[in-house]
């Protein structure tokens, strides 16, 4: 089963036709994960109109029972900027991000899940949110939302003000 997500997570995903078909509800947006040797993946978020990814992260999963985990870390993002200085994300270099795991079942064909309770906490322009979040990986594709809600509001401050971004894997390769 892991070995399964492994290959389905990664490469590189593009949500081009959900974003040119609803322009004013989805950016466009590529999403590239390269699995490292030790078992991390590396990746990248871009919004395709922009220079630079909104986004870098080191992630790890491993199964645990029936269910994938996937740990997440905090990393130094101008250290690894372009698929950069990849051999030293490890355990040892990174900075464990409690309360941030993923949880993910496969049912059906598909691996589902996201992250459970509101422990996940993220800083965005001074606020404190926890992010809420949903995962759907299939042969090919990926479905994804990740939002912030104001911990004191509730209300949605940055991420997907509607459903899942839809992307479609484009390559099995994540840098090319």
């Amino acid at each position: 089963m892991i070995d399964k997500f492994n290959e389905w997570f990664e490469g590189t995903f593009e949500n081009k036709k959900q974003a040119f078909g609803r322009p004013a509800f989805y950016s466009y947006v590529q999403l590239r994960h390269l699995k490292l040797d030790n078992g991390f993946f590396y990746g990248e978020q871009q919004n395709m109109w922009k220079d630079f990814p909104y986004r870098q992260f080191a992630v790890k999963p491993f199964l645990e029972g029936d269910n994938i985990v996937i740990k997440n870390y905090e990393i130094d993002k101008d250290l690894h900027l372009g698929f950069t200085n990849l051999d030293q994300i490890t355990e040892s270099n990174l900075e464990y991000k409690v309360g941030c795991d993923n949880i993910i079942s496969f049912e059906g064909s598909e691996f589902v899940g996201g992250i459970e309770g509101c422990d996940c906490h993220v800083e965005w322009e001074g606020h404190d949110t926890y992010v809420v979040n949903s995962m759907i990986l299939g042969d090919g594709y990926y479905n994804v939302y990740d939002k912030g809600i104001d911990v004191e509001t509730k209300k949605r401050l940055w991420g997907s003000a509607y459903s899942h971004y839809n992307f479609i894997k484009t390559s099995s390769e994540a840098v090319h």
